[in-house]
């Protein structure tokens, strides 16, 4: 026989309340992780193409007469720049294709996809340090 006195009834209302906020919060993450991809796929979209104009740049000949320590100096800076320009396409990319796979086909279910969020916005930290260096 099945008994529905008021323990079991708030024991049942106990668990909807728990599900409920465990798929609000699956929700959430979701929300988080779609928003880091979208942000990475603008930041590597604008590094491919700032880094085109620096690539351009240093296929430039440098004008003759030039004091050799400044040509040194344009040439580094203009090199580091595409570095790290190449180094955020890298970064963009890879979190953009891993981060939501692992959320999708992570094997430990919720804890994966808070794994790629926080995975993705310490990602993030590493391409401001390179937007900033770059002087983008």
């Amino acid at each position: 026989s099945f008994c529905l006195c008021p323990t079991t009834m708030l024991r049942l209302y106990k668990n909807e309340v728990v599900t409920n906020v465990a798929v609000e919060q699956a929700e959430v993450r979701q929300l988080e992780l779609d928003w880091y991809t979208a942000n990475y796929w603008l930041l590597g979209s604008s590094a491919t193409f700032l880094g085109g104009f620096v690539f351009s740049q240093l296929c430039m000949p440098v004008p003759e007469g030039t004091d050799p320590v400044l040509e040194a100096m344009y040439l580094l800076c203009t090199a580091g720049c595409l570095g790290l320009m190449l180094c955020m396409i890298v970064w963009t990319t890879l979190c953009c294709i891993w981060g939501p796979g692992l959320a999708l086909r992570g094997p430990k279910g919720q804890l994966s996809v808070h794994k790629a969020v926080v995975g993705a916005s310490l990602c993030g930290l590493c391409n401001s340090a390179c937007t900033g260096v770059s002087g983008r």
